[in-house]
């Protein structure tokens, strides 16, 4: 994991100097993110960073720490970028990492002290698509160790320094990515991908509270919410999830190809076609063909409530369908990308089922011009997909037991009032624990909202769900290694 704190610009003899082009930040991604395999690289699994240009910055400069970006994310490095803080200056809101197309890197915005997310100074972002936020304030500091400019001269000395806005908060996430992929790894999982922990982090994370006081999911500008890393530890270690990636090109699964007869579209695309004709670099025009794939597979478990799943891009051969080019706003270079369309995938799984089928979908480039030369013959990216199966692939996180089970009567148990809108009081019976009990509460998808551990001593537990939801909650009483559940129904 590196944590790179560097600076945007400096000034060298009255100059404005953009230090992200210097061989050190690239050097970072290419070296850190490069397998090991190779010798010349330190195959990291997670990187984090904090940069952005300035007014006057060339966005052709950009473009090259963009595809040093791109190289990470093909390397199957998970990388977490900070949004961003002053905005102030136009350039910055146009050329940082938030900007480029969603999947390759998690974005993470800032917050207050409440945990709220600020909406002017150092605690704004840039993007349209912040993924999470973590504290970003003034009142919360720790020391770092960094290079300093005494007399604008770069790179000369280090010191200890505080640490705030959205390059304080990247740190914090990218350590409970680092939890989240270490724990599933050494609990007999996968090596996770960058979908899985963005994912899995929201699944932890706690929605902010809009102006109107209503609870939301996803928002422009504030994310999945504030990440939580108890809530997120809590929820991976629970004992009945399982996860699993499935891919089409595994020996064992059956997997059928279809690539479309015309093409969805054409345009100019000036980052992946790059290098595919030997010797030429640069503008390419290609058509857009789209790919899909159907994939029988089967999990070594039963699993219920399997909603969770979602596909995993950096797995996949196929590109997203997107535009990007360089135009001018207001006489100003602006590096921009529209129409964006990811890989998907739709699953048909029968809950309690350990069979289901997947139905994926990508796209595939023919090139036909570059630099303005139409090309004799077009020239597939990254290949032809009718002569050579591209690979697909989704992770599905599924619940080992199934949140549709009514009240067990093994024990005299009691919850009450059901429905409810405020409290819910748990009266445990001696039988089912004598010492404490813990006390689990699901939304009706499986994420675990809160998670408790009470004595059994004779009193009743009484916990407040005022907050919540309306909707259909299940609460998981566990002790001593007896399980009873509860079904409840939130009211407004």
């Amino acid at each position: 994991m590196f944590d790179m704190k560097i600076g945007s610009f400096a000034t060298v003899n009255g100059q404005a100097q953009v230090v992200i082009l210097g061989s050190h930040i690239l050097a970072a991604y290419q070296d850190g993110a490069a397998s090991t395999t190779s010798g010349n690289g330190l195959g990291l699994n997670i990187l984090n960073n904090s940069w952005g240009l300035h007014t006057g910055a060339d966005p052709k400069e950009f473009e090259k720490g963009m595809r040093a970006i791109q190289f990470a994310y093909k390397m199957k490095c998970t990388i977490l970028f900070a949004s961003g803080n002053d905005g102030a200056d136009a350039m910055v809101a146009t050329l940082i990492p938030g900007l480029l197309p969603d999947g390759w890197s998690i974005l993470i915005g800032g917050t207050d002290v409440s945990g709220v997310r600020v909406w002017n100074g150092w605690g704004a972002n840039y993007s349209s698509r912040l993924d999470h936020a973590c504290a970003a304030t003034d009142d919360l500091l720790f020391n770092i160790m960094r290079n300093t400019l005494p007399q604008n001269v770069l790179g000369s000395g280090t010191k200890y320094d505080d640490h705030n806005g959205t390059s304080f908060a990247v740190p914090q996430a990218t350590g409970v990515a680092g939890i989240v992929m270490g724990y599933i790894k050494e609990n007999g999982g996968p090596i996770l991908a960058i979908e899985d922990v963005e994912k899995i982090i929201e699944l932890g994370s706690e929605y902010f509270t809009s102006p109107t006081g209503v609870q939301t999911g996803y928002e422009t500008g504030r994310g999945h919410g504030r990440i939580n890393a108890t809530k997120t530890a809590e929820f991976i270690e629970a004992s009945q999830f399982r996860l699993y990636h499935i891919n089409s090109d595994n020996s064992a699964f059956t997997s059928t190809y279809s690539v479309g007869s015309s093409p969805v579209s054409s345009y100019k695309a000036i980052n992946l076609v790059d290098g595919i004709v030997p010797g030429v670099t640069g503008d390419a025009r290609a058509d857009i063909y789209y790919v899909t794939c159907s994939t029988s597979f089967t999990t070594p478990i039963a699993l219920y409530n399997s909603i969770y799943y979602w596909p995993r891009h950096s797995y996949a051969d196929g590109y997203q369908n997107y535009v990007s080019d360089i135009r001018t706003v207001s006489g100003v270079p602006d590096l921009y990308y529209q129409s964006e369309t990811y890989n998907s995938v739709s699953l048909s799984f029968v809950d309690g089922a350990t069979s289901g089928t997947a139905q994926f979908s990508s796209y595939f480039y023919k090139v036909t011009e570059v630099k303005g030369v139409t090309l004799s013959t077009p020239v597939w990216y990254p290949f032809d997909p009718s002569v050579t199966n591209p690979k697909f692939g989704f992770t599905i996180f599924g619940s080992t037991w199934p949140t549709s089970i009514e009240d067990v009567e093994e024990f005299d148990n009691k919850l009450y009032p059901n429905p409810t809108n405020q409290l819910i009081n748990i009266e445990v019976d001696p039988e089912f624990s004598s010492t404490s009990v813990d006390v689990s509460i699901y939304t009706s998808t499986g994420a675990l909202v809160k998670r408790e551990t009470f004595k059994s001593d004779g009193a009743t537990i009484t916990m407040d769900v005022n907050n919540y939801i309306p909707g259909i909650y299940f609460v998981h009483l566990e002790a001593d290694g007896r399980k009873q559940y509860f079904k409840v129904v939130k009211t407004k």
